[in-house]
């Protein structure tokens, strides 16, 4: 955006040109690459689309970034940058296509990351038959808590690594993920939400490159 080399040009050199050909070229403007410019875009919708199920200010952050990406690049396509070449309408499309992927690895991902969570490779393996039942006392380093224990489950630790033999639309990851005793009744209904909102986008995603509206 401050382009030094190109305000000395057109303030300081330009002025002090002897031909004509000479101030038209210092007011030529820098050189422009679309696809760098097309990349970045990619870059920053991937990597907001990626981090944003686990972090979901990554939503806004992203939005704010591509938002002041746009009026950068549009002031510097006005007023610091060389006209661009005439390239047609391909690149435009190759992106609206990786974008479309992009948004449909981005919903599974986001299912699976929310019915996997909290990924402490815990699973259950049956029930403890009453065994351990009571109350009991917890301390920390500075307080005291009552805990009561009224259905207690024996757990074994297991691969919570993703594994297409095991895969489940109900409770995505590892077979011990299934059941919903892991999942509080908000992380269940949203996880169903999502579920369910992946399944529409990736039918949705496939009937149009089937039908090459795409």
């Amino acid at each position: 955006v401050v382009d030094i080399v190109g305000q000395i040009k057109k303030h300081i050199l330009a002025p002090r040109a002897k031909t004509q050909l000479s101030l038209n070229l210092y007011f030529q403007g820098a050189a422009v690459q679309l696809s760098e410019r097309y990349t970045d875009q990619t870059k920053m919708l991937f990597l907001c689309l990626v981090y944003a199920p686990i972090f979901p200010s990554a939503y806004f952050i992203g939005g704010v970034s591509m938002f002041i990406q746009y009026y950068v690049d549009k002031y510097c396509l006005l007023r610091v940058w060389a006209n661009a070449p005439h390239i047609g309408t391909q690149l435009e499309k190759s992106r609206r296509k990786v974008m479309y992927i992009v948004l449909v690895i981005h919903a599974l991902f986001t299912a699976f990351l929310w019915g996997s969570f909290p990924f402490d490779d815990v699973c259950e393996v049956g029930d403890a038959g009453g065994s351990g039942v009571g109350t009991y006392t917890v301390r920390n380093e500075t307080d005291m808590f009552r805990i009561e224990i009224d259905n207690p489950k024996l757990v074994q630790q297991c691969s919570e690594s993703f594994n297409f033999r095991e895969f489940s639309f109900r409770g995505i990851g590892s077979k011990g993920r299934k059941e919903s005793w892991m999942l509080g009744k908000n992380q269940e209904g949203i996880t169903y939400l999502l579920e369910w909102t992946s399944l529409v986008i990736l039918i949705t995603w496939v009937i149009g490159v089937s039908g090459k509206k795409f």
